[in-house]
C-alpha cells in the first residue's frame, strides 16, 4: 500500500506506513504523552535529554529532579510530549539506547504521581521535625511522668 493522500510523510511514518494495523494503532488522544527515564547519567544535562526525544516531536517540558539536601542529580527524569503518538515513538525507539555512557529506560508516566519541588521540601522538612523531636526528648502532649 503507498503512502496516503492527504498525510504527511511523518504521520505516514508513524504508522508503519499503514493505517489500518489492528491493535497496534492507537489514536494519539489515548496515548500518555509523558515519559519516565530511569538510568540518567548523573552529569547529563536537561539540554541532552531534551535533543535525544525531540528528534521524535515537540516537547512541552524536560524535568530532572535533585535531591533536596544535596543538590545532586537523583538519576532519573520526566519527559513530557505535546502528544501521545510522538513520545510513544521515543519510547520505542529510545528505550534502552545509551546516552552519555549510561543505559537508559523508559516507562509512561502520569504526571498525577508528579510532586512539585515545593511539596518535596514541605515533605522532608516534616520529617526532619519528626525526627529531631524524637532524638532531643521533647515531650509529647500525652506527656512523659
Amino acid at each position: 500500500m503507498g503512502k496516503p493522500s492527504g498525510k504527511n510523510d511523518w504521520d505516514w511514518y508513524r504508522h508503519g506506513g499503514d493505517e489500518k494495523q489492528g491493535d497496534a494503532y492507537q489514536p494519539a488522544a489515548t496515548l500518555p504523552n509523558s515519559l519516565f527515564v530511569r538510568n540518567i547519567a548523573l552529569e547529563t544535562s536537561a539540554d541532552i535529554i531534551r535533543s535525544e526525544f525531540e528528534l521524535f516531536g515537540p516537547i512541552r517540558d524536560v524535568y530532572l529532579p535533585k535531591d533536596f539536601s544535596t543538590g545532586m542529580p537523583k538519576g532519573y527524569g520526566f519527559i513530557k510530549f505535546q502528544n501521545g503518538e510522538d513520545a510513544k515513538m521515543a519510547k520505542e525507539h529510545l528505550n534502552h539506547r545509551v546516552i552519555n555512557g549510561q543505559e537508559i529506560s523508559i516507562e509512561y508516566s502520569s504526571d498525577s504521581n508528579r510532586k512539585k519541588p515545593r511539596q518535596m521540601a514541605l515533605i522532608n522538612s516534616g520529617t526532619r521535625k519528626r525526627e529531631r523531636s524524637r532524638w532531643t526528648g521533647a515531650r509529647s502532649s500525652a506527656g512523659w511522668k
